[in-house]
């Protein structure tokens, strides 16, 4: 049995109820007045049909949802580095001449076959707004579920639900081989050289640069994390290149290389040229 409620409006105080139903195809129809102190208190025991009819007497619908940045799904995820801050906003769209009261949520789902996962991000993410902050290494790598629920305050059925697919990935590594990361120094002929890019180089997804995660190559040294050149090892008045390659063994595609551009000076020889030149002026 299939049954439909609806109502209309005469031009008197009149309201009509028009119950339509449907038995083994043979289709009645049945019309009853209901005075306007009746017409909003009536019992109906089909739950569909009766909210149609609230929709129909409320004038409120469904809210319409759209989210900015939109068009992701999970074969096609948002991307977002770790060391990055994202949001997500939404545009919502009312049609209730009731009331304009709606509340808001957004649930947050791990995806790994499924994305029925919930993840708990504890108080650190606001979650009741129409536009959600995720602060840069809030989630680990991997896919999330962001989905936004809109419900009508006049009516907890009147609600819409939208998701948004977002891959958390590896952030770009900044290759320092020298402290400071600069890239070219002068260095005294007889000083000892020491390149150490496992201790200065930076992981922005990281506090701390964890290098057993890396896969570290220098020029003319393997794979060797460090390199000291040891003092009068290189010649006086010649630049030499030193390239560093990481490469992240949870992600072999990601590579980074850092460069130093290292003049080697006889500083020793200089010092003595100014103290004659000094003392050259001094006497004159």
């Amino acid at each position: 049995m299939r049954t439909s409620v609806e109502t209309s409006l005469s031009t008197n105080t009149t309201t009509s109820m028009i119950i339509t139903s449907s038995i083994n195809n043979t289709t009645t129809t049945t019309t009853s007045p209901i005075s306007s102190n009746q017409s909003n208190h009536y019992i109906c025991k089909n739950t569909n049909s009766l909210k149609n009819l609230i929709m129909f007497d409320l004038g409120c619908f469904s809210p319409i949802i759209t989210l900015s940045p939109s068009n992701s799904s999970l074969t096609s995820p948002l991307q977002y580095r770790q060391s990055e801050d994202f949001s997500i906003s939404s545009y919502i769209q009312l049609n209730c001449n009731s009331s304009l009261s709606i509340i808001t949520k957004w649930i947050i789902s791990t995806c790994i076959s499924t994305c029925s996962f919930p993840s708990y991000l504890g108080q650190t993410i606001k979650t009741h707004l129409s536009e959600i902050f995720i602060p840069a290494r809030t989630f680990n790598y991997g896919i999330y579920k962001l989905t936004l629920t809109v419900t009508m305050s006049i009516a907890s059925y009147l609600t819409s639900s939208i998701s948004a697919y977002v891959k958390i990935i590896l952030s770009n590594l900044t290759v320092n081989i020298i402290q400071f990361g600069t890239s070219m120094i002068t260095q005294g002929y007889q000083q000892d050289l020491i390149l150490d890019p496992e201790k200065y180089s930076i992981n922005p997804d990281t506090n701390t640069f964890n290098a057993n995660n890396l896969l570290l190559s220098m020029i003319d040294n393997g794979t060797k994390s460090s390199l000291i050149i040891f003092s009068n090892s290189l010649k006086s008045n010649e630049i030499y290149q030193f390239k560093v390659s990481m490469k992240n063994l949870q992600n072999s595609s990601t590579q980074a290389i850092g460069y130093l551009f290292v003049k080697i000076e006889d500083i020793q020889q200089q010092n003595m040229k100014y103290l004659s030149r000094d003392h050259e002026q001094y006497i004159e």
